[in-house]
């Protein structure tokens, strides 16, 4: 691996298995992200004296709005 480079996904593999593969790796992120994000979506909105329900549909369009960036590279590998 080089520092100062970006990962791109290799175009020569087998793009169901790669998603697959994804899948099962991503899952337990998923999962953790999600109880982390719907009791931080509620406690703002309960602090901000917002309707509960509205903290859940932010919470739910701000996922929206990172998947459908995700192709965008929001991270770089470099040397600290």
């Amino acid at each position: 691996m080089k520092f100062g480079t970006i990962f791109t996904a290799d175009k020569t593999k087998n793009p169901k298995k790669e998603l697959l593969h994804n899948l099962r790796n991503d899952l337990p992120v998923r999962i953790v992200v999600f109880f982390v994000a719907v009791p931080l979506c509620l406690g703002i909105a309960l602090a901000s004296g917002a309707p509960l329900f509205a903290g859940i549909i932010v919470g739910s369009v701000g996922g929206i709005v990172v998947v459908m960036n995700k192709s965008r590279q929001f991270s770089r590998v470099s040397k600290v």
